[in-house]
C-alpha cells in the first residue's frame, strides 16, 4: 500500500519533497489492512490506528521529527488533551496577551490573525501541571463566589444597621457561613 494512493490528491514526489524519502518509507512500512480498512502503526502510541488523512499526515510528521531532526519518539505526544480552564488561564497571561496585541487589526473592534492564534504554543510546563492548575482555578472560582456572597451579606448588614440596629446587623453577619480557611 502506498501513501500517495491513500492521499490521492498529493503526488509521491511532493510527499518526498516535504517529509523526505525515509519518513515516507517508514510510514508506508507501518501500513496494514484490517477489515478492509487501512491502518497505520503509530510511532508514539505504539498501536495501530485507522489510517485517515489526518493520521497519515501526523505519522509523516512524527517520522520526519524522529528520522531527520533526531527527536526521540518518547519525547513526542499526539492528541494531548488540555483542559479549557488551563488554556484560558494561559491565554490571559502576559505573553499571549502581548502576541494578541501585536496581531490585532482594527481599532474599535479588534480582529486577530487566525494564523497567529493557531500557531500560539502552550508551554509544556502548563500542560504537565494542568491538573494542579485546574484545581487551583476551581478553588479560586469558589472563593470568588464566596467573597461576592460575603460582600452582599455585608451590604445587607449595613442596611440593617441603618434601618434597625447595629446589634441586628452584627447578629446577621455572625450567622454568615465562613469557609474554614478564611475564618478569622
Amino acid at each position: 500500500m502506498r501513501l500517495d494512493q491513500l492521499l490521492n490528491d498529493i503526488d509521491r514526489y511532493s510527499l518526498i519533497e516535504l517529509f523526505g524519502g525515509a519518513a515516507l518509507a517508514a510510514v508506508e512500512a507501518a501500513l496494514s489492512e484490517k477489515n478492509a480498512k487501512p491502518y497505520v502503526h503509530c510511532l508514539v502510541r505504539d498501536k495501530p490506528v485507522q489510517a485517515k488523512r489526518e493520521e497519515l499526515v501526523r505519522q509523516l510528521w512524527l517520522q520526519r521529527l524522529t528520522l531527520h531532526y533526531r527527536y526521540s519518539a518518547s519525547r513526542l505526544a499526539v492528541e494531548y488533551p488540555i483542559r479549557v480552564g488551563t488554556l484560558l488561564m494561559y491565554l490571559r497571561s502576559m505573553l499571549p496577551q502581548i502576541i494578541f496585541k501585536w496581531s490585532q487589526d482594527g481599532s474599535n473592534h479588534p480582529r486577530f490573525d487566525e494564523k497567529e492564534l493557531l500557531n500560539l504554543r502552550v508551554p509544556s510546563v502548563i500542560i504537565d501541571r494542568q491538573n494542579e492548575l485546574d484545581e487551583q482555578l476551581q478553588s479560586a472560582i469558589v472563593l470568588h463566589r464566596h467573597a461576592a456572597d460575603l460582600l452582599n451579606a455585608a451590604k445587607r448588614a449595613v442596611e440593617l444597621a441603618i434601618e434597625d440596629s447595629e446589634a441586628a446587623a452584627l447578629q446577621q453577619l455572625a450567622s454568615f457561613d465562613l469557609p474554614a480557611n478564611t475564618a478569622p
